[in-house]
């Protein structure tokens, strides 16, 4: 429910248009330069901070083309110096608070302000024309959590000024399982876009195949066909897998600064020492995530687990960081064959068993359960 609403007459200046924040308003609202105010306009929110004459500025997308006028409703008046506060609490029994791992602010040096929402937290930071803002809940499963951002590390779109946030994959129920999470955190399927990449080595890709991958894609993670904003073609000497991978992401650069430079960074830091009950799980929710991204089970001829392998950039640290959070679980890893880490023997089989490892894709369970099964010392 809206606090107050204003019928504005809205001055054109190219490419926005400002308004005005009258005097009755502003002393209704008791709102002061020091303010954020969150702001429906046409069912929209969005945060705006006013100027020293009480002008905002309202992106022209907001606004019907020719109309010079439009309703604002203010939904919320936050205070500016409370929304730079961080919690130092980190963990609610097993569950994380999302807003002791938020930075204080952007890589660039803006101020990212957090704003209560009941459950949730609104997440946002002034830059231009505003940041577009997020709402995520404000405790989550910490396990869970984990999850995610180790399927993100593993996943590799994690430079340090990327701007959007990217889960690439080939299996539909890893990708699945990651959108079902972004929906528990607060993030909607329907927010989520979406590209097709095919690796092939002709020219072109075919609308036929393209409308097939399209459909597929769209059956398969339940989203919307214009949702999907491109097929694109890879160049490779062999055909892609039959219908190509599927690129997720979401053009937002405050979650990108949430997950990347709060998340991320946070929980590296808990899995190379963890210490008590839900850090450890912190550790096996990673492990998980990174597994689904860059895991990968080889059985022998009698489909008995032969070894596991994990995936590594060979130009960065990827290993060494492998062996330590490998070790913090007891697992003793074998040697390295091209860029993959091995490990080997029934007794870290068993502990890989024991954490559901491969639990976010479902191929990977189905023949590592299988290989488990009939290796010859498991139970």
């Amino acid at each position: 429910m809206p606090i107050g609403s204003i019928n504005c007459k809205l001055r054109d200046k190219k490419d926005h248009f400002v308004t005005t924040l009258y005097k009755e308003i502003r002393q209704k609202l008791q709102i002061k330069p020091s303010n954020i105010l969150l702001l429906e306009i046409d069912d929209k929110e969005i945060f705006k901070i006013p100027n020293k004459d009480f002008h905002i500025t309202i992106p022209k997308k907001f606004i019907k083309s020719g109309s010079d006028k439009t309703i604002v409703k203010i939904l919320n008046v936050y205070d500016k110096e409370k929304g730079k506060l961080r919690d130092c609490q980190l963990f609610d029994d097993y569950l994380v608070n999302i807003r002791a791992l938020i930075p204080k602010k952007t890589i660039f040096g803006d101020e990212i302000f957090v704003l209560d929402a009941k459950d949730s937290v609104y997440v946002w930071y002034s830059i231009g024309g505003g940041a577009g803002h997020i709402k995520v809940k404000k405790k989550f499963n910490a396990e869970k959590l984990a999850e995610l951002i180790g399927f993100y590390f593993g996943d590799g779109n994690t430079s340090e000024e990327i701007r959007s946030f990217r889960l690439n994959n080939c299996e539909p129920s890893t990708l699945n399982y990651c959108l079902g999470l972004l929906e528990e955190l607060g993030l909607p399927r329907n927010a989520m876009k979406m590209q097709i990449i095919y690796s092939t080595p002709e020219a072109k890709i075919e609308d036929i195949l393209k409308e097939k991958c399209i459909r597929y894609w769209s059956n398969e993670l339940k989203i919307n066909q214009n949702q999907i904003v491109s097929v694109n073609k890879s160049y490779g000497k062999t055909k892609s897998l039959e219908y190509g991978s599927a690129r997720i992401f979401l053009d937002n650069s405050v979650f990108v600064e949430v997950m990347l430079h709060g998340v991320l960074k946070k929980f590296i830091k808990i899995i190379q020492n963890p210490k008590g009950d839900v850090e450890k799980n912190i550790l096996t929710g990673f492990l998980r995530g990174l597994a689904a991204a860059e895991g990968s089970v080889m059985l022998t001829k009698l489909n008995s687990l032969s070894k596991i392998g994990f995936s590594y950039n060979p130009h960065s640290n990827d290993l060494k960081f492998y062996k330590k959070i490998l070790g913090n679980l007891k697992i003793e890893y074998g040697g390295t064959h091209g860029n993959e880490l091995l490990i080997y023997g029934i007794k870290n089989f068993k502990i890989f068993h024991d954490m559901d490892l491969f639990k976010m894709h479902k191929n990977r369970k189905r023949k590592f359960e299988e290989g488990y099964k009939n290796h010859k010392f498991s139970d």
